[in-house]
């Protein structure tokens, strides 16, 4: 299968396998979701794939840059 086909079954199989973790119990499903989210970026961000929202950052009155990392 052709890894643009595969993509979108892994992400299905991540979210699966989020879904158990939460069903047990033991964590709340949107803790689950949002620790798949940070692994999701910190792998976009090793592999130089990572991106800013907005690109360059909105600046706040108090000078600091404030993005979203994608």
């Amino acid at each position: 299968m052709p890894p643009a086909r595969r993509r979108p079954l892994t992400a299905d199989q991540v979210v699966a396998e989020a879904v158990a973790l939460a069903d047990n119990r033991r964590y709340a499903a949107d803790d689950v979701l949002d620790a798949c989210a940070v692994a999701w970026t910190a792998a976009r961000r090793a592999a130089g794939l990572w991106r800013s929202l907005p690109d360059p950052p909105e600046v706040f009155s108090d000078g600091v840059p404030s993005a979203i990392h994608v």
